[in-house]
């Protein structure tokens, strides 16, 4: 269950960066953006993507992995949804700068999600399928995007999987468990009261000037 879902929200916001490719020249002529500008958009998006690999891993290790996952899935609907409404230029490519902020985070969620459920000498599979995602988003956009614009316009592409991808986060949110192991290691980083756990103190024998060490539990 864990595999499918990270896969799952991987798959979605693969489809929301490569939903760009066929929709870009309608996303042109709709915004009056010349056709050797447009890849201003895309830069922006990475631009965020990027951003998000290094901040989204730190907020993997600080707040969990399903935390992040669904977050990343859900902020890249809404923004995909709201770069679908806009009518310029301006604030999409601020927008699509947004999209990529928020859909960076979601592999190093999903790496943790998986390598915390799975044991290190059987990851090759279930990371292999994870991988997948990536190309199957893209096939996914090629596909499905062109048929959308042409029955309603190229913000309807943007819309219908915005709305898919936040109504999956939603649902992940609720599904997903972090791994025992995350678990464990969020346990171990609690603050305890005295001395921590595992920790040696002196204990001085009140009838002898021995000093002995014991590991308080």
């Amino acid at each position: 269950m864990v595999l499918v879902a990270c896969w799952l929200s991987f798959t979605l916001t693969s489809i929301d960066r490569s939903t760009w490719g066929p929709a870009s020249v309608f996303v042109g002529e709709g915004l009056a953006v010349p056709m050797a500008s447009l890849g201003v958009f895309a830069t922006a998006y990475y631009v965020g993507y990027v951003i998000s690999n290094a901040i989204g891993g730190i907020g993997v290790d600080r707040f969990g992995g399903r935390i992040v996952l669904t977050v990343s899935l859900a902020g890249a609907g809404v923004f995909m949804s709201v770069f679908g409404s806009t009518t310029s230029a301006t604030v999409g490519i601020a927008v699509q700068a947004v999209v990529g902020l928020f859909a960076g985070a979601d592999y190093a969620a999903g790496v943790r999600l998986i390598s915390s459920w799975f044991p290190s000498k059987k990851l090759g599979m279930p990371m292999g399928v994870f991988t997948t995602a990536t190309s199957l988003g893209t096939a996914i956009a090629n596909a499905v995007v062109p048929a959308l614009i042409a029955w309603h316009g190229w913000g309807t592409s943007h819309h219908v999987f915005g709305i898919i991808s936040v109504v999956v986060a939603a649902l992940l949110l609720f599904v997903l468990r972090n791994g025992p192991e995350e678990v464990k290691g969020a346990r171990r980083r609690l603050p305890s009261s005295g001395s921590p756990a595992g920790s040696s103190v002196p204990i001085c024998a009140p009838s002898s000037a021995t000093v002995t060490w014991s590991s308080r539990a």
